[in-house]
């Protein structure tokens, strides 16, 4: 920055022959960038690349968990034939049997034709702790829309727009904000008492606000590549009891464009991948409502490098934790369902993530 004074404090140990004194250089390359030797502003980028696949991993969850949310919540509002739909052949073949009614009964059509579409919108929030040295506080706050069509028994198609806007504050002084915009095409698949779950996500992410706490400001966008496969089984338990184990495996990788405030900052592309092993434990209610409880060992890996960064030192690239909560799935009226969940994720890690969503689903 023009007119301010720096001071760089350089530690060395001098072993190599030669003349006295051992000389490093220090170069100056842009607004608040000063490069050594061949490292040049590599803790700003490392740290808006950890940021950023941090954020991902928490967008991801709230994409992912609002489509196979709504698909279950779809599938309790109605029945469908549980005879076995390995092949679309066999699903079209099906179509008319639809006399079966329980948590993984998807509203199909049987002799009305109308109950094949459904609209849906989810809100969700999560509000972010880490205990990273310096500790930081932060949010993302969602609102998705989706449409999808069962086009044949137990095979249903969709899609989903959303936006969210985002946030980290540091202890130093270090803060990051910015909006995401996305699309998300998903397959929801019944196999028997199995559902298969496949999403895959395009988001444009805008990183309109970036400081590592000294007083230099940046902005940049990214555009973000994400999917997740989710795999289930029912069991009923008895007395309206029931269970479903889940698998959840999601992948995301993000190119990020040069930060405006650096001459040369570029941004490796963050990459995260989350792994999701539980399920919820389920009581049906009268009329189609069900309360469960959720429990899940989770697993997260980015490319952050903390040794890098100068924000985020006390950061895990890799951390297990466990998730827990709660929810209620009501039946409105005839063909209108709402879910509330609440949870926290990150437990034992020092990442902690605690929130909640609202889910409308509507039949036609």
């Amino acid at each position: 920055m023009q007119g301010q004074t720096y001071s760089v404090l350089v530690a060395y140990n001098q072993t190599t022959a030669g003349s006295y004194p051992y000389t490093v250089l220090l170069t100056f390359t842009g607004v608040g960038c000063v490069s050594i030797y061949l490292n040049s502003c590599s803790s700003m980028t490392e740290e808006l690349k950890l940021q950023a696949a941090q954020q991902g991993v928490m967008l991801n969850d709230m994409q992912s968990r609002a489509v196979v949310g709504q698909l279950r919540q779809r599938m309790q509002t109605g029945g469908m034939d549980r005879t076995p739909t390995g092949s679309l052949v066999h699903a079209y073949a099906s179509e008319a049997k639809n006399d079966y009614n329980d948590v993984f009964g998807f509203a199909t059509a049987g002799n009305d034709t109308s109950g094949r579409w459904t609209a849906w919108a989810d809100t969700g929030a999560d509000g972010l702790r880490g205990n990273w040295n310096p500790d930081v506080r932060g949010y993302q706050a969602s609102q998705q829309f989706g449409l999808d069509y069962r086009f044949a028994n137990g095979w249903v198609a969709g899609a989903a727009v959303g936006a969210s806007i985002f946030g980290s504050d540091f202890d130093n002084g270090g803060e990051t904000s910015g909006n995401a915009y996305w699309i998300s095409p998903y397959l929801g698949m019944q196999f028997d008492d199995w559902m298969v779950t496949l999403q895959t996500t395009y988001s444009y992410v805008d990183y309109n606000t970036f400081t590592i706490g000294t007083g230099i400001n940046g902005d940049t966008h990214g555009q973000r590549f994400s999917g997740s496969v989710s795999v289930a089984r029912q069991f009923d338990l008895g007395n309206a009891f029931y269970m479903i184990p889940e698998v959840t495996l999601s992948v995301g990788r993000e190119r990020i464009s040069d930060i405006s405030a650096l001459t040369s900052g570029n941004v490796n592309d963050p990459r995260f991948f989350s792994s999701k092993i539980g399920g919820e434990l389920g009581y049906n209610l009268s009329n189609d409502s069900r309360v469960y409880g959720l429990a899940f060992a989770e697993y997260i890996n980015t490319n952050a490098d903390t040794a890098t960064a100068s924000l985020s030192t006390g950061y895990k690239a890799k951390d297990w934790s466990a998730t827990l909560g709660g929810a209620v799935d009501v039946k409105l009226a005839d063909r209108t369902s709402l879910s509330l969940e609440g949870r926290v994720r990150g437990l034992g890690s020092d990442t902690l993530i605690y929130g909640g969503n609202a889910r409308l689903n509507i039949n036609f």
